[in-house]
């Protein structure tokens, strides 16, 4: 039997630098040139545009923007180093489109294609694609996206979003893990949240939230639509995998 050709991919997201978690991170990026993908999503939210938020803002980090900018492109480099050859795509997430909304409510500049949010983080250096928010990305018919859907319980937004698409897929933005999976007449489907790689103390959360620090590696089947999903969590900075921390 001739032997069928894997896709491995990875996906992260929901970083929101520069409130990451160093040790996430680089254990993440570790693990990623372990693993030696040949694809990586980003699914959102890896810059948190915190300028350019509509709430509330600490005076002292106002007048960062470029310095969280310089960040992120650092970490995005370090991403390409780890990821070697493979392909790289960043999904816009809903903090990336605070940049396009503070545009919108600017019309004088934005036109400015200097100011796009693939610019500011010179995604071309780094040869990673873009992927805008308002179009669908399919991966072997597998949906990523950032997401929009938050509900209280882990799997409860996995199941808004795989019944808003009526497809499997992934996404982040609730910065927790968690699966749905539904079978009918048509076949099996599943749904995941990807966790996230951001500080799990953030200012404006009272207690400890229902986060969880996560790499999503799948494997699919090339010229076909099955497909295996594998959640593997940060715990205090470790992940476990094949008996390796």
């Amino acid at each position: 039997m001739k032997p069928q050709q894997i896709d491995r991919t990875v996906f992260i997201g929901d970083v929101h630098i520069p409130y990451e978690d160093n040790r996430a991170v680089r254990v993440a990026l570790g693990f990623i040139e372990y693993l030696k993908p040949s694809q990586v999503f980003l699914t959102g939210d890896i810059v948190d545009f915190y300028q350019m938020s509509k709430f509330d803002k600490d005076p002292s980090r106002t007048l960062k923007l470029q310095e969280d900018l310089d960040k992120t492109f650092e970490f995005l480099q370090r991403l390409r180093v780890a990821a070697g050859d493979a392909k790289i795509t960043y999904c816009e997430g809903n903090h990336e489109s605070r940049c396009v909304r503070y545009l919108w409510r600017h019309p004088e500049i934005a036109n400015l294609r200097s100011l796009r949010p693939e610019e500011l983080l010179r995604l071309k250096e780094l040869d990673i694609t873009w992927a805008p928010s308002n179009k669908t990305l399919t991966h072997h018919g597998f949906v990523v996206t950032h997401g929009s859907v938050v509900r209280k319980w882990s799997g409860y937004s996995a199941r808004a979003e795989m019944e808003k698409y009526g497809a499997s897929g992934i996404s982040g933005h609730t910065h927790r893990e968690g699966v749905c999976i539904h079978t009918n007449f048509s076949g099996e489907y599943a749904w995941y949240e990807g966790g996230c790689l951001c500080r799990l103390d953030p200012e404006y959360v009272i207690g400890t939230p229902n986060w969880q620090q996560c790499v999503n590696v799948g494997e699919f089947i090339k010229d076909d639509r099955r497909f295996q999903i594998r959640q593997y969590n940060i715990v205090k900075g470790k992940l476990l995998c094949d008996g390796l921390l």
